[in-house]
């Protein structure tokens, strides 16, 4: 047992002199023999920072917006604005021509007085006149007509002439009404007298005031 742990002892004693004494000695020896250095040189040299160059500002263009075009939408269903309706076909009948006169004399013309003229007193002078409207031949006349109220019923009086003017008697101012003074007046061309036969259409109705 004392051998034992005489050898540990001496083993140990050996390896604290191998280590601490040799070795620590022997290492502060060649630090010492070391050039000295400085710690900027140990340090690693800097490393070179390159600086950007300023950058040229590049102009920015907006870019353009498209506006949407608008897009028709088709409706699913149009709504009529009105309906149709058929509409009946109306058929015309010719009408038959007219019968062309078979009259030998046109219409007269009236010329005095004018519709409207009026007349005071029995002694007033009127005369009727008219244009022929031909050459009439022989038999063939005027058909003067006179129309006013008398007693309050429609009177006529008539005559028939072959000159194209009439003077009115004077009793046909004293027949009248005196509260209906107008006197209406057409004439026709018959033949013979004033109820013979027609040989033109009466002419227009003018009408005259006799007070």
């Amino acid at each position: 047992m004392a051998l034992a742990a005489l050898a540990v002892l001496l083993v140990g004693g050996a390896y604290y002199v191998l280590t601490q004494v040799v070795t620590i000695a022997r290492i502060q020896q060649e630090v010492q023999r070391l050039p000295t250095v400085s710690l900027v040189e140990l340090l690693p040299p800097p490393t070179p920072t390159n600086t950007p160059a300023p950058t040229r500002a590049t102009e920015v263009r907006p870019t353009p917006t498209r506006i949407p075009t608008a897009t028709a939408v088709a409706s699913s269903t149009p709504t009529p604005l009105f309906t149709a309706t058929a509409t009946p076909t109306v058929t015309l009948t010719p009408r038959p021509p007219t019968a062309t006169s078979s009259l030998p004399y046109a219409a007269i013309e009236l010329v005095a007085p004018a519709t409207g003229t009026e007349f005071a007193g029995a002694d007033s002078t009127i005369t009727l006149s008219w244009k022929a409207p031909g050459v009439l031949k022989d038999g063939e006349g005027y058909r003067v007509t006179l129309r006013y109220q008398a007693s309050g019923q429609p009177q006529t009086t008539e005559a028939w002439v072959q000159e194209t003017l009439w003077r009115v008697p004077a009793e046909v101012h004293d027949r009248r009404d005196a509260a209906a003074p107008e006197i209406r007046w057409s004439v026709q061309v018959t033949r013979g007298t004033a109820d013979g036969q027609a040989l033109s259409p009466p002419s227009a109705v003018w009408t005259f005031v006799w007070r």
